[in-house]
């Protein structure tokens, strides 16, 4: 063999080496990008799990369980205004929906406070029974919204699967 076909031999190899290398590493850049953006996804859908926790805590669930879900919920609905664009709605929603479930939730104390006989508060838990049953039956309507809102960003619809290239 001689020199010449020697250096052909060697350069179409170290083609074919660095074709393989490019190709790994295009590879790898997709599979990252996959990862960050399925990371994205499930910190999403996270916050929209958290609400519906809270949806059902507030209308099934007793005030140990409203008072529990409530708490991680607040996390949730800080963490979104990182996770959400604001033009999107999400963050305001869950601040109504955060806002409701206070209230609730406080109805829901005071009731609480007068069944054990601490004190009697009977004079005050008309108008927060009203406003507590408004916020309630709002709370459907604000899950609603928040699922359309949340769409563009936790729905199968635009998912594509995995190429080459």
């Amino acid at each position: 063999m001689c020199t010449s076909q020697v250096t052909t031999i060697v350069s179409v190899v170290g083609a074919v080496v660095g074709l393989v290398a490019l190709t790994v590493a295009w590879t790898q850049m997709r599979i990252a990008s996959a990862k960050v953006k399925l990371d994205l996804y499930n910190r999403r859908f996270d916050v929209y799990l958290a609400a519906l926790d809270y949806h059902n805590a507030i209308w099934f669930g007793d005030h140990e369980k409203v008072k529990e879900i409530g708490v991680r919920f607040i996390k949730y609905f800080r963490e979104s205004r990182f996770l959400f664009e604001e033009k999107s709605g999400v963050s305001a929603t869950l601040e109504k929906m955060k806002d409701s479930g206070q209230t609730v939730r406080g109805f829901m104390e005071q009731e609480l406070l007068r069944l054990n006989g601490a004190f009697d508060n009977a004079d005050q838990l008309g108008p927060l029974r009203e406003a507590s049953t408004k916020a309630r039956d709002g709370f459907h309507d604000l899950l609603k919204q928040l699922e359309d809102q949340m769409g563009g960003y936790i729905g199968f619809n635009n998912v594509r699967g995995w190429t080459l290239f």
